[in-house]
């Protein structure tokens, strides 16, 4: 198992012959900003229910920072083996269940269930 640096993350991989280099350098344009900007308010978001809810910051911290590990370790062994089949799709697939969790939360919400 090879460990790679990547900017803001560290991703464990099995195949050997990988090239951080070429990762990083398909991630460009708008396709980062939008990435920066939807984890952004995501944290926000984290941040104002912390506040909110009087828990202790560096226990969250601390279990936020287990679940990113988890979920991006998760991703990235799907990612490496659905990868070449769905490159093309995969954005389209991420970004269609985001807006479905999206509405489904926003309908949650305003059912008065949420």
């Amino acid at each position: 198992m090879q460990c790679v640096r990547m900017p803001s993350a560290l991703i464990l991989r099995e195949d050997h012959d990988l090239d951080a280099g070429a990762l990083v350098g398909r991630t460009r344009g708008a396709a980062v900003i939008g990435l920066g900007l939807s984890v952004s308010l995501d944290e926000l978001a984290v941040g104002f229910s912390l506040g909110l809810l009087r828990l202790p910051v560096v226990l969250v911290a601390l279990l936020i920072g287990a679940q990113a590990f988890v979920a991006v370790q998760l991703g990235a062994r799907l990612g490496g083996r659905l990868g070449e089949r769905l490159r093309e799709r995969a954005e389209t697939v991420a970004g269609l269940a985001l807006v479905g969790l999206g509405i489904l939360l926003l309908a949650l919400k305003l059912s008065g269930r949420g």
